[in-house]
């Protein structure tokens, strides 16, 4: 037998054998042995006495555990733990601050690398040993370390707020009902994508006023609904609702929702367009606290669903890469923003969820450039980011005490804001413009619906009507617009209808239509009933002008105009 060195295929069986390949490193192994199974055998194998104890690259299977051994105690000086969901994190000490990495993340690795090459006179550890040490320490933070949430920007509990300040100091503002103040060894953990922006130092003598000159919303109740959004945001807890802005051309809905990630979670891809499927969704909310999307012109149904598992809690399972079994969870509550030049909103559901914000155009003799703009947004922050830590003291001491006439869907957003506006403006400003814009967001829905504005105008004729999904089909069909019928989402059977009607129901009642379904009969007929519900409903006041009625913190500036002139230094 010829002794010689195996083919390329071969060393590949070899090294993705589940067996140890160690075994078989002192051995010069025959061509005509392709079958990895044969190798088992002594008599198919001939000693190499040149190198018993070398492997390829020059390095000694003793080489290689030195290197591991050197690592995981280099390591100790990490403080391992995992979370519920099993994923592996390291605290580790940098400079005199505390910082946490998750052991499969780069930043982990530098760290631990770093560590070596000083430890080693200048010299990087073999991917072997660096691989096999991080497997290690992947077990012991698995299976002996405690376990611990990490959180991304924001963090903490009833009692405690933490915002995540992103800075190289890794400081971070603890809010209590005692007030907020900046600290850099916080109770809980957070992690950092490598795509995490700073946010600037806060001040105590802020107020969210200074946020005014930069929303050009048409309306006091529309602003107000932005600080009601960006306050549930600076949440860790859902539900959020989520945020849609729309506008003509020209209303500054990109540089809005730069704004709004500039405060709370600045990234260096601000605005993203839709993602093309959940997975791709899913990763960019375990990264970041608050996602933005841009000019957006349709939300598939898909889309649209998992907003609605985004805005108040959901979760994603995807197979683990090269696994068969495995998945990999994700599961997250985050704020979401999304705007377009019309409304794009499809699915009641996810319009209940919502909080729709109309943007005005910018007159020409108003418009500035945008860098300027943003200049003099970024030197306001830290008077706007402090006012809204201000009302968030105040939300937390008033939350236990907090209670609603009537809950809306979103109850626990309704619940936080409203404990927190007594620092703002007058109590009940909130849920008096969240009502009206819930109100006005159904009308729109019922418009932009097929089938509840069929049944909206049916009902205004006949006020009450009974009968099969057959019958109503055949009806609308008789009474609708031939242009309507002809789209694709007017339903072809009866069995569509109904599934139309049942996602309907949720508009319509607010509607003060009544849609039911019951079994009637011998041969239990599925029978539709619809009526109109004209009780009267109470009337919620009008909201008051928040503006004008906002407790006064610290000499607000009124207008961008003077931001301006402070940003070019005049």
């Amino acid at each position: 037998m010829t002794n010689s060195i195996p083919k390329s295929d071969e060393i590949k069986n070899i090294i993705e054998s589940p067996q140890d390949i160690d075994d078989y490193d002192h051995y010069d192994v025959d061509e005509s042995y392709s079958d990895r199974n044969q190798l088992a055998s002594d008599s198919q194998l001939k000693p190499n006495k040149e190198s018993p104890q070398k492997k390829k690259g020059g390095r000694s299977k003793n080489d290689s555990f030195s290197q591991c051994d050197t690592l995981l105690r280099l390591a100790n000086d990490a403080e391992l733990f995992h979370t519920a969901d099993g994923r592996c994190y390291a605290d580790v000490i940098v400079r005199d601050h505390r910082e946490t990495y998750a052991l499969r993340r780069k930043e982990f690795a530098l760290w631990l690398s770093y560590k070596y090459y000083k430890d080693s006179d200048n010299k990087a550890p073999s991917s072997e040993s660096f691989h096999s040490a991080i497997n290690s320490l992947e077990a012991k933070a698995r299976f002996a370390s405690e376990e611990r949430p990490v959180f991304t920007r924001v963090g903490g509990d009833e009692d405690t707020a933490y915002f995540d300040l992103g800075n190289s100091d890794w400081n971070v503002v603890q809010i209590t009902k005692n007030g907020w103040e900046i600290i850099n060894d916080p109770p809980i953990r957070f992690q950092r994508s490598s795509s995490m922006l700073k946010v600037p130092t806060p001040i105590k003598a802020g107020h969210i006023n200074a946020l005014r000159p930069f929303v050009n919303v048409g309306s006091d109740n529309d602003f107000v609904l932005v600080v009601a959004w960006i306050l549930a945001a600076l949440r860790h807890t859902g539900p959020f609702p989520v945020m849609v802005i729309t506008g003509e051309q020209g209303s500054a809905k990109s540089t809005f929702c730069k704004f709004i990630k500039k405060l709370i979670d600045p990234h260096k891809a601000a605005l993203r367009s839709l993602p093309k499927n959940n997975q791709d969704l899913f990763i960019g909310a375990n990264n970041a606290h608050v996602l933005a999307f841009d000019n957006v012109s349709i939300v598939s149904d898909a889309l649209s669903d998992s907003f609605c598992r985004l805005a108040t809690g959901g979760g994603f399972a995807t197979r683990e890469l090269y696994s068969d079994s495995d998945e990999i969870i994700f599961d997250s509550t985050k704020p979401i923003v999304l705007n377009g030049i019309t409304q794009f909103i499809a699915r009641p559901d996810l319009a209940d969820r919502a909080i729709f914000i109309d943007l005005q155009s910018i007159p020409e003799d108003k418009r500035r450039p945008e860098s300027e703009v943003i200049d003099a947004f970024e030197q306001a922050l830290p008077e706007i980011l402090g006012g809204f830590f201000n009302a968030m003291v105040v939300g937390i001491n008033h939350l236990p005490t907090t209670n609603l006439e009537n809950y809306p869907r979103m109850a626990d957003f309704a619940k936080w804001v409203a404990a927190c506006e007594k620092e703002i403006w007058p109590e009940g400003t909130f849920m008096a413009s969240y009502s009206a814009n819930r109100k006005e967001a159904n009308s729109s829905m019922i418009e932009y619906d097929f089938i509840a504005s069929a049944i909206q105008s049916l009902i205004t004729e006949v006020k009450t009507w009974e009968g099969t999904a057959t019958e109503l089909l055949n009806l609308l069909n008789m009474k609708s617009d031939p242009s309507i019928i002809k789209d694709r989402g007017w339903p072809k059977t009866p069995s569509s209808l109904s599934k139309k009607l049942k996602r309907a129901t949720t508009i319509l009642r607010q509607a003060n239509i009544d849609v039911h379904s019951e079994r009637v009969g011998h041969e239990r007929n599925r029978i539709i009933k619809i009526s109109s519900n004209l009780s009267p409903q109470p009337k919620s006041a009008d909201a008051v002008s928040a503006t004008s009625s906002m407790s006064s913190g610290s000499a607000n500036k009124s207008s961008m105009e003077e931001y301006l002139k402070a940003s070019r230094g005049q």
